[in-house]
């Protein structure tokens, strides 16, 4: 009999109309939900600006919170103009030890330019238990713990029944984000009523476990494997860094032409060290005769001898770094082999195909003011390129303007704005090609940043290539 009162109040609240401005609608996609525990359910709030003029109105949900169902909207404001409509999402999620309820909430549309601009509909949930066994609680015997200590984890199972229910599977992860570190299942053959039974696993941190928060997750499934509860804890493993006063391991082997020292320098913690230097001395002598990978930071001269310094940037957990330096007997040797390869670096580099981006815009930046964009794309290297594709992009606060004072593209609109897309067969060696395009900023702003422009070619052993330009800036 009380179950009925209640539902009929709540038919009564549903079937009134609320007295509101007329200036504005409220419409549910539904107004009656049923909401297990564990479940997340959605609405969607649609809200009808019938003014003349734009307005923005509040969103608003009562009660926000009730017995363990929490409410949320994607939206609390939305700007609608006039005659048109705006939308939002109401979610309603409920922990899987809420309570059975029965309970109206209210969806209010309010006018920011006038509080008497309102509208309000009401929505009926009926809360539902999915199963009177749960996760009631998880304990670590530590939220703050150190790489290879141990963590106990204790887990609770609390049936809120009368009667008695078996056959359930526990299933608790260690979890780094979306990875899962470790995973325990425990099959629990009973739970009595109103009773409660505690499940217990242990965990060791690994030794290079990053400095941040993990999380302890458990699962409960029933014999069928249905998911039935969930509940999870996080604790956080604490930053540390492990640097040997001078190196980790040193070794010197001797050889025809040269004799060769390595340091290895490694981090045994699980956090970034800081930068440091390592220090070696070598006798004055050798001086002309000294080489080393990589190259020290600065030397100084001592009593006859000198001393190598090398800076060594943060070293990641595990990482170790190797210093290897040689005193040879042919140093002309190692000095044309630099050489060689500094000619190679600056012929690969230099005759290489590119693609440069730049404008030609001058004065100040102003909504509507055409800003040509010029792309130059060129062969500097010694063989033809084929097959060539270049590709720009026009951004959301940009308007292309139709008209093109060379080779016009394929213009095609994207979600963030616009692409444009020219294609040409060939470019023999020192031939570039040269294309233009204006845009238009929509908004008066400082500054309008362009992205960079993209280019596919293939090479004379018909090997696909993909260069691309700098950033530009618009002022």
């Amino acid at each position: 009999m009380k179950t009925t009162a209640v539902f009929l109040v709540a038919f009564l609240a549903l079937s009134s109309v609320a007295i509101a401005d007329n200036s504005v609608n409220v419409t549910l996609s539904s107004s009656n939900i049923i909401l297990k525990s564990g479940d997340t359910q959605s609405i969607n709030i649609t809200v009808t600006n019938n003014q003349a003029t734009d307005d923005t109105f509040s969103l608003s949900i009562f009660p926000s919170y009730l017995q363990g169902i929490t409410t949320s909207l994607t939206h609390s404001s939305l700007f609608i103009k006039g005659a048109s409509q705006g939308t939002a999402t109401l979610y309603f999620s409920a922990p899987f030890d809420v309570d059975q309820f029965v309970s109206i909430f209210s969806v209010t549309a309010r006018s920011f330019s006038n509080q008497n601009i309102q509208a309000s509909k009401d929505i009926l949930l009926q809360s539902v238990r999915r199963s009177p066994v749960y996760v009631s609680d998880i304990k670590l015997s530590s939220y703050s713990i150190n790489p290879l200590e141990t963590i106990t984890i204790n887990t609770k199972l609390t049936n809120l029944d009368s009667r008695e229910y078996n056959n359930y599977v526990l299933t608790t992860f260690v979890k780094s984000g979306d990875n899962i570190l470790e995973r325990f299942d425990t099959n629990v053959s009973k739970v009595g009523p109103k009773s409660s039974v505690d499940v217990t696993n242990s965990y060791d941190v690994a030794k290079y476990a990053a400095p941040r928060d993990y999380i302890v997750q458990s699962l409960l499934k029933d014999s069928l494997g249905a998911l039935l509860s969930a509940s999870d804890v996080h604790y956080k493993v604490n930053a540390i860094y492990k640097l040997p006063e001078q190196y980790t391991k040193k070794t010197t082997s001797i050889g025809f032409v040269s004799a060769t020292t390595t340091v290895t320098v490694m981090n045994d913690g699980n956090v970034a060290s800081p930068g440091f230097y390592v220090t070696e001395s070598v006798l004055g002598i050798a001086e002309k005769l000294f080489s080393s990978t990589p190259s020290p930071t600065y030397t100084n001269s001592t009593l006859g001898n000198i001393v190598y310094s090398w800076y060594i940037p943060p070293l990641q957990p595990g990482q170790s770094v190797i210093i290897e330096y040689r005193i040879s007997l042919i140093p002309i040797w190692i000095t044309l082999v630099g050489i060689l390869i500094a000619v190679y670096i600056a012929f690969v580099y230099t005759f290489q195909p590119a693609v440069v981006k730049s404008h030609r815009h001058y004065g100040r930046l102003a909504k509507e003011r055409e800003i040509p964009v010029i792309i130059d794309v060129k062969n500097k290297s010694i063989h033809e390129i084929k097959d060539i594709v270049v590709v720009d992009h026009v951004p959301q606060l940009a308007q292309l303007v139709d008209k093109f004072d060379t080779l016009k593209p394929r213009v095609k609109k994207t979600a963030d704005g616009v692409q444009l897309v020219w294609k040409f067969d060939s470019l023999k060696p020192r031939e570039e090609r040269v294309m233009t395009y204006r845009i238009k900023p929509l908004l008066d702003a400082s500054e309008l940043h362009l992205p960079h422009a993209r280019a596919s070619y293939s090479n004379r052993k018909k090997q696909k290539k993909l260069i691309s330009s700098r950033k530009i800036v618009v002022k």
